[in-house]
């Protein structure tokens, strides 16, 4: 049975890796990095949100196979940065892999590669909000 403290950790994760994502689209859209694309034809129709779903997925695997959950509180900042990092590699080469194969469910190149910047900063830093809550309440 997980711990309270693992679920917590695991939803936080989902969350800001999933938005880091979204706001990553909606960023390179309005700047115009991606032409003709509407937002909620990309999102329903073209299965953006399967997308991110499936990266948001793969990272949280990847994060659980280096062990980012069985140690919560890690020894540095730079292990944990380690460790993420080494889970987008695993990510990366996963939508690789699938592109080849000419896959409807691989995610854009510029969304993959903008928001996966987006969204390490975004998980070092739930990853710190989330040890400061841990030392102080429990």
């Amino acid at each position: 049975m997980p711990r309270i403290r693992t679920i917590v950790l695991l939803t936080g994760d989902i969350v800001s890796l999933f938005l880091s994502y979204v706001l990553t689209f909606l960023f390179l859209r309005s700047q115009s990095f991606l032409y003709d694309i509407d937002t909620l034809d990309y999102f329903f129709e073209e299965n953006g949100l399967v997308q991110i779903g499936l990266v948001v997925v793969a990272l949280v695997l990847t994060m659980y196979w280096v062990g980012l959950y069985e140690q919560l509180r890690m020894r540095s900042r730079r292990e944990l940065i380690e460790n993420a990092v080494m889970s987008w590699g695993v990510v990366f080469l996963l939508q690789a892999m699938a592109s080849y194969v000419k896959s409807n469910y691989v995610l854009s190149r510029w969304v993959m590669m903008f928001g996966s910047i987006v969204a390490l900063f975004a998980l070092v830093v739930w990853r710190q909000i989330y040890l400061i809550f841990l030392l102080r309440v429990l």
